[in-house]
């Protein structure tokens, strides 16, 4: 699956440097790739979340932020538990973890491709009055910002 993305995303990204030339953003749709032959496929629920991974490793960004409409990672499902405590940080393997606790933010298939891509994830409401949960192996933990 990851080669015909791999291929996906590397025309995706031509295309997206081809429209930086003339502009300072690019919105660029999630959830999309393609199959054997060409076929356009679903990456399933949060496929987003995978597109923004594999675009991020193939610009070399180091470090991908994946907008949610809540401020990060909790202990628990906030909604359902209001004494869940927020995570600024987590390993991947919490982040896989975490939808047998109600909190699952970002796709597992996402979680796995940045673990070995070694790409930094921050999830953050777009607000930006938190500053996120720091998704990332490393024990030396970075602040996102």
């Amino acid at each position: 699956m990851y080669e015909t993305l791999r291929n996906y995303i590397q025309v995706v990204s031509q295309q997206i440097k081809g429209a930086l030339v003339g502009h300072s953003v690019v919105v660029v749709p999630g959830f999309f790739g393609t199959k054997e032959g060409g076929v356009i496929a679903s990456l399933g629920r949060g496929g987003s979340d995978l597109s923004a991974v594999l675009l991020a490793d193939e610009f070399d960004a180091g470090r991908c932020e994946v907008i949610k409409d809540v401020e990060g990672y909790f202990t628990q499902d906030p909604d359902s538990n209001p004494g869940a405590n927020y995570l600024p940080w987590i390993s991947y393997e919490t982040g896989v973890e975490m939808p047998e606790r109600g909190c699952g933010l970002v796709q597992r298939v996402a979680l796995g491709a940045a673990r070995q891509r070694g790409l930094q994830l921050v999830v953050r409401k777009l607000d930006g009055a938190v500053p996120g949960t720091v998704v990332s192996s490393h024990t030396n933990w970075l602040r996102p910002g």
